[in-house]
């Protein structure tokens, strides 16, 4: 269950992390009704009154690159997407050649930012698409945190494998699976300083945008909601470090 609020704090929560720019357009691949369309495209669009470029189903790559080739100057696109979408996007290229695609289509030019979520980045989609477009800023969230948890800053340098900073009024901590009155693993102290991979746990989220609750569902709301240290927590069920 996402409130209002839930939703509204969350677009408040990215507005620093996302660097706008004049005559930015948005590209709404990515489905209204999972979370990450609904956030990053249609209500990221309204919030900030950027012109959203919809397409009910993916596109072809080729009718995606005439469309926007077809933008006035000095439009700028931001392509919220997942892997697949970027990964697309570079074969297309590729089969095509590179410099063949930036004599036909100006694609490089106008897509300046990129963002990515709903599953991991890898480097063989990563470096490709880096090398001939922009930087792509990964994410990470879920729907009951409407979504978005942390994100790479788009005004900052991007390191890879990583899922970014928390955005503001955000806490992330990592807790041993399975045992969440442990409490975190790491928490700076010189008896939990448990940085790396061998310290891995499960990720808990704290913030405003962190949902209601399951409807109806309260058995498991008692499993994925705790408190700790004065906050409400969701015990996402990821692991990480």
């Amino acid at each position: 269950m996402l409130s209002h609020t839930n939703l509204l704090v969350n677009l408040f929560q990215q507005r620093d992390w996302v660097k706008l720019e004049v005559g930015m357009i948005n590209i709404g691949i990515i489905p209204f009704f999972h979370s990450f369309g609904t956030t990053s495209c249609m209500n990221g669009s309204l919030f900030v009154g950027m012109p959203l470029l919809i397409y009910p189903k993916p596109p072809e790559v080729q009718l995606l690159c005439e469309t926007i080739k077809k933008l006035e100057a000095p439009q700028k696109v931001l392509y919220p997407g997942v892997e697949l979408l970027f990964k697309k996007l570079i074969d297309f290229v590729e089969e095509m050649g590179e410099e063949k695609f930036k004599e036909q289509y100006n694609m490089h030019e106008k897509l300046k930012f990129a963002s990515q979520g709903a599953g991991p980045l890898h480097e063989y989609v990563r470096i490709p698409f880096e090398k001939v477009f922009c930087t792509i800023r990964p994410g990470y969230g879920l729907t009951e945190t409407s979504p978005v948890v942390s994100s790479s800053p788009f005004w900052g340098p991007n390191k890879p494998r990583k899922i970014g900073l928390p955005i503001p009024g955000t806490d992330i901590i990592i807790v041993p699976a399975n045992d969440f009155d442990a409490g975190p693993i790491c928490d700076g102290t010189p008896e939990r300083n448990n940085f790396g991979i061998e310290h891995t746990g499960e990720i808990c989220v704290s913030g405003p945008q962190v949902m209601l609750g399951y409807k109806g569902e309260q058995e498991e709301q008692e499993d994925n909601l705790k408190s700790w240290n004065g906050k409400r927590w969701l015990l996402t069920g990821d692991i990480g470090f």
